[in-house]
């Protein structure tokens, strides 16, 4: 039997939260013996037993009955190579919908052939409006995966949950999702270390944008996020936020997103974003602090900024109090096209800085290069030999 516990996550910022998730059992599955099911259309195959197509009937009848709870660090203590000799898969094929949150566990693999929706009583749920909850949670979960599939939270307006959280997990991936939300995030990363999120779609569609983030780092360190389609969004599209460290962007396109195409704020530190195309945000990179902060030494380079409508990349703090500023970020070998004629390309200074650096940007297109012109060298340091 699982058992309740309180999940609390404090981390020293504006973000407090408390959540009542399955946590993980104590029976030890054996290396060598790994589990594998396929449910089709809400029936268990080969037997044909009918399982169901909710979110509630999935956890109590498949992943926590068929599927025994794993330590994970117990069960890998002699083994490197986690692959399907020791991993556990279910394959959903169809159309499923959530009226809980899909909580997964440790060594598990979900392969989504289909959709997974909000049910209308998902707002019922107590889980609902609670920060940083999925309709499908990694929770406190090592070498897990969500691939494929469309999970989209966006059906009915009381729906306030995440398509797919990857909450407090260690060496997790989501891949090949298209995800959809209206509350917070279609994807988040909250917590934990050494998550992936790749080759997902998210946001909405033209004329229909979701009202919220399409990726959000939160707290976390070591997070990659690569070769993803952000768009559509109405809030920050690709947000790294506070305490976000030593993470990894490249190779995404964000595009059509009301705010910034990425954002890296407050006090995300030492990450590296490179080689994305931001096209048609209201910036397209933006660095900012204004509640918590320095924003620091982050590296962005390679990337290809064209057609935002304010700036190609932005970099700034609030100033006004002790540590809202942009401190020692790196900018180089970004390009910038299509800017408004009347606006800058970059803008180096939107607000409080010290210590940047900028060199061999480049812009190809109409309008100025920078702007404004930092007045002190301790503020921002362009290099153009």
């Amino acid at each position: 039997m699982r058992r309740l516990c309180d999940v609390v996550t404090m981390v020293p910022s504006r973000v407090y939260v408390t959540l009542l998730l399955w946590s993980l059992g104590c029976v030890v599955h054996g290396a060598g013996d790994p589990v594998t099911h396929v449910v089709k259309n809400g029936y268990l195959l080969p037997s044909g037993n009918y399982v169901g197509v909710h979110t509630s009937e999935l956890q109590a009848r498949v992943i926590d009955s068929l599927y025994p709870h794993v330590r994970p660090k117990t069960e890998l203590a002699s083994i490197s190579l986690v692959n399907n000799s020791v991993l556990r898969y279910l394959t959903l094929e169809g159309d499923y919908f959530a009226d809980v949150p899909l909580i997964l566990p440790s060594l598990f693999v979900l392969r989504l052939n289909g959709t997974m929706k909000d049910a209308q009583n998902l707002s019922a749920s107590s889980f609902n409006r609670v920060p940083h909850v999925g309709m499908i949670t990694l929770n406190v979960s090592m070498y897990s995966a969500v691939i494929g599939g469309t999970v989209d939270a966006t059906t009915w307006n009381a729906t306030r949950m995440l398509a797919v959280s990857v909450l407090n997990s260690e060496r997790s991936t989501v891949r090949f999702v298209r995800a959809l939300s209206n509350w917070q995030t279609s994807i988040g990363v909250h917590g934990g270390s050494q998550n992936e999120i790749a080759h997902c779609d998210a946001g909405g569609v033209e004329g229909a944008p979701i009202l919220a983030r399409a990726i959000w780092l939160l707290a976390t360190d070591k997070c990659y996020v690569h070769h993803c389609h952000v768009h559509h969004a109405q809030m920050h599209a690709l947000d790294f936020d506070a305490y976000t460290s030593s993470s990894v962007a490249w190779s995404n396109l964000c595009e059509d997103n009301k705010e910034e195409g990425i954002f890296v704020e407050e006090t995300a530190h030492d990450n590296v974003i490179t080689g994305n195309t931001c096209r048609r945000n209201k910036n397209g990179i933006g660095v900012y602090s204004k509640v918590v902060g320095p924003v620091k030494g982050n590296v962005f380079f390679g990337n290809v900024l064209q057609g935002n409508y304010l700036n190609a990349i932005t970099a700034g703090g609030y100033g006004h109090s002790a540590n809202l500023y942009s401190d020692t970020n790196t900018f180089f070998a970004n390009t910038a096209l299509d800017t408004p004629p009347d606006l800058a390309s970059f803008n180096p200074m939107h607000g409080a800085n010290q210590h940047d650096y900028w060199f061999g940007n480049e812009v190809d297109g109409t309008g100025s290069e920078f702007f404004p012109i930092p007045a002190a060298n301790d503020n921002v340091g362009i290099f153009e030999p």
